[in-house]
């Protein structure tokens, strides 16, 4: 359990220093570390109406790889910083016995009329603690699920079009000023 809860937060990790390295040259910079440190940066997505957690952007970039356009990154992030590593599959390269578990962060199914969660994180955490059915966790299989729909739905265009109108007009307002 601590090693499934301990390479899952490195994505967090990962996710969140991309996201500041991203944003070190704006002058709400202190905002912006308070808001990664408390919880995820989102971004708006007018063609969703709603935000998008910048979790998203990275793993979409990490998974489409080809569709990364360094241009609307620029100079502070590249396609390297855009990783993201499922922790099924590093436990899997860890000891193979874990293949199993591998792209299963988003799979769960409905029993009696209630979700059970399939992913890993969830099921050590439920094991450890020793938690009855009724009690049990599926925090992580509900993030994950709603993660997979976005980027196996999000269209390249919405993806570029919301980090261009939230991180580039802060860059040129700034430019202005400086």
């Amino acid at each position: 359990a601590t090693m499934a809860l301990a390479l899952h937060e490195l994505n967090e990790i990962r996710a969140g220093s991309t996201y500041l390295k991203l944003c070190q040259v704006r002058p709400d910079f202190g905002v912006i570390v308070q808001t990664v440190a408390v919880g995820q940066p989102h971004l708006s997505a007018h063609e969703l109406d709603q935000s998008v957690p910048w979790h998203i952007i990275q793993r979409f970039y990490a998974r489409m790889q080809h569709l990364f356009q360094a241009e609307l990154f620029e100079p502070h992030i590249e396609l390297a910083d855009m990783h993201w590593q499922a922790a099924e599959s590093l436990l899997a390269r860890l000891e193979p016995s874990f293949s199993f578990w591998e792209s299963t962060s988003h799979l769960g199914f409905l029993h009696d009329g209630q979700t059970v969660s399939l992913n890993l994180v969830d099921a050590a955490l439920n094991y450890c603690n020793s938690l009855p059915f009724e009690q049990r966790l599926r925090s992580t299989f509900q993030q994950s699920m709603w993660h997979e729909l976005l980027i196996r739905y999000l269209q390249p265009q919405t993806v570029e079009q919301t980090v261009l109108s939230q991180l580039q007009p802060a860059y040129a307002r700034q430019t202005i000023t400086a």
